[in-house]
């Protein structure tokens, strides 16, 4: 056994003790790495490889904790069906910019119908 595929099966087995799944995939960083970055650079690559694994992780274990029938996404979301409310409106919704900006959402109508909706400020 060569020096690096023992290296390779020590990395694989302290990424699973520590729980970095991701770091197993330490070569393609390494191959995308130029020869002018440093260590910080490849360590900087392999724990923001990691944040996003575990964030898709964490998305995908939250929808399937959601038990939801099926997923619907904006991409599907048939735009005629709401008489009241313009496409643009829906995707700035969708940002949830209101949260930052402290604004309440007012939603008119009966469910399913395609409600009217309008942004209102929320008082200190």
């Amino acid at each position: 056994m060569s020096r690096i595929e023992a290296n390779s099966g020590l990395i694989e087995l302290y990424a699973k003790q520590l729980r970095l799944p991701s770091f197993t995939r330490y070569q393609d960083v390494v191959r995308q790495l130029g020869n002018d970055q440093s260590y910080d650079d490849f360590l900087l690559a392999m724990m923001k490889q990691e944040a996003q694994s575990r964030q898709v992780s964490s998305q995908r274990r939250k929808t399937k904790a959601a038990k939801f029938p099926y997923i619907k996404t904006m991409d599907e979301l048939d735009m005629a069906r709401f008489e009241n409310l313009n496409a643009s409106f829906l995707h700035q919704l969708a940002t949830c910019d209101f949260v930052s900006k402290r604004q309440n959402i007012v939603m008119i109508g009966n469910s399913g119908t395609g409600n009217y909706a309008k942004f209102f400020d929320m008082q200190s």
